[in-house]
């Protein structure tokens, strides 16, 4: 399969489906009662909630303010912006728990940074700070990585640390001794902003650090990419490398994939530096090559839609959003572009509800945990968030 050329999503096409998306925010803010929205029952579009959003809280909290924004009715835009505040405020009391984990980063970078942008309020501008600077008390010298800290995931616990009961599902013993594909998109970009707002050497440095390591330990030469790596944190060298949510160690977890594409397209936006470009075009030619036809992998990218197995909407829609956010105009971007708008164009197609009913909005067959059979053909509130930026992306070029 060839990737690039210059098809360009339709801007009616891209808008119906962005109205279709904020949509459903609408519907389900107004549903759910202050509680945060994470899985959905594709028959149903009933909503599995948590209380604080576990480790995925910014992407409903940003959601809700990029919702306003495209609001013109002044009293639903204000329900909107007071709901995002709300969930901030909620997520800040789990404080305690993002202390220990790089998803700090994410969520902070999120409802931090992102929700600056969007309202001009410093108490979240000194949130992305807070994540900037809990991500760099993970990083580990020896080895050079930003380690995945400690988590309790809901629903498959111990998916990124670890199993440190030795009872449950995986291998890893501490989370301060491991490092993960999905850094590149949780950890790195909060302390490219923190940087990029402050200055300080010490955020660009730790980013550039721990990417100099990513690059030949998380993607392999076909393009696929690396789940968790256990280091020795005195020595910094590699103990061995783990699956816990690929089919086996040589696979590739195709979320994870997603997450080292969007990582690393923002990266690229910020320096632009020839070897995060050639990193991206191997992650793009592994994608085409390892897709299914309509360019939407399964859950594991080493399998193919034959196998039977679960597809995966919340890594095609990972893919196209960093693919369509990288900035520049040379040949090279412009191909990549091309490829992720031709992703976007397939998830608009074929796996978003646009019908005027209840599940209108949408995004089926995302697959959160196929080893544990968690949540493996349902929409996924992260995919909503990519999905929403992604059409954003395209109606703002």
């Amino acid at each position: 399969m060839q990737w690039g050329g210059n098809e360009h999503m339709d801007k009616k096409k891209a808008q119906s489906a962005l109205e279709s998306v904020l949509y459903r925010v609408r519907k389900t803010n107004h549903e759910l009662g202050g509680k945060f929205p994470y899985w959905a029952d594709s028959n149903t579009g009933k909503w599995n909630t948590t209380e604080d959003g576990n480790w995925c809280a910014g992407h409903w909290i940003t959601l809700l303010w990029l919702t306003a924004e495209y609001t013109d009715n002044i009293e639903e835009k204000a329900k909107l912006q007071v709901a995002a505040r709300e969930y901030t405020h909620k997520m800040k009391q789990s404080m305690d728990k993002f202390k220990t984990s790089l998803f700090a980063g994410l969520n902070f970078n999120m409802a931090g940074f992102q929700g600056y942008d969007f309202s001009g309020d410093r108490e979240l501008f000194g949130l992305g700070f807070t994540g900037a600077d809990i991500v760099m008390n993970l990083y580990n010298e020896h080895s050079q990585q930003i380690a995945s800290g400690i988590y309790v995931i809901e629903g498959p616990q111990h998916e990124l640390t670890g199993d440190v009961s030795g009872k449950g599902w995986g291998w890893v013993t501490s989370g301060y001794e491991t490092s993960a594909v999905d850094s590149a998109h949780a950890a790195i970009p909060v302390l490219l902003r923190a940087y990029k707002e402050s200055g300080n050497l010490k955020f660009r440095d730790t980013a550039l650090s721990h990417l100099e390591i990513y690059l030949k330990r998380f993607i392999r030469d076909d393009g696929s990419t690396r789940q968790l790596v256990q280091f020795d944190p005195v020595t910094g060298k590699v103990i061995q490398e783990y699956k816990n949510l690929s089919s086996n160690v040589n696979g590739c977890w195709a979320r994870g994939f997603g997450w080292c594409v969007s990582g690393l397209s923002e990266v690229w936006n910020n320096i632009p530096a020839d070897r995060f470009l050639f990193a991206l075009e191997s992650l793009a030619g592994y994608y085409t090559k390892n897709s299914n036809e309509d360019l939407v992998p399964c859950w594991d990218m080493s399998l193919k839609a034959e196998s039977g197995e679960p597809r995966d909407t919340s890594c095609a829609v990972l893919v196209a959003y960093g693919l369509l956010k990288l900035e520049g105009d040379n040949d090279r971007i412009k191909k990549l572009r091309a490829l992720g708008e031709s992703i976007l164009d397939s998830l608009v197609d074929g796996y978003l509800v646009s019908e005027e009913d209840e599940k209108r909005g949408m995004l089926l067959h995302g697959c959160y945990s196929r080893p544990k059979q968690y949540a493996v053909d349902n929409e996924l509130i992260w995919s909503a968030y990519y999905l929403a930026f992604a059409l954003d992306a395209c109606l703002k070029k």
